[in-house]
């Protein structure tokens, strides 16, 4: 169906803040318990998973330091 969105159309939302991850901010996705550290561009091109959840780099950074 024409304009139809799917899940992997879906702007990620950080885990911890909240925010819109932008395109080409640095961040991590958590695929099958480990970090990969990407950005949205990164995981368009390879066409990477993108089930896991999602922080901006900085964002989860943080959170390892609490």
């Amino acid at each position: 169906m024409a304009g139809r969105k799917d899940a992997s159309d879906e702007t990620p939302l950080c885990e911890r803040c909240g925010d819109v991850i932008g395109v080409y901010e640095p961040m991590i996705r958590v695929v099958d318990g480990s970090p990969v550290r990407t950005s949205r561009a990164a995981q368009d091109a390879a066409r990477e998973n993108g089930d896991g959840p999602a922080f901006h780099a900085d964002c989860y950074d943080r959170s390892l330091r609490e």
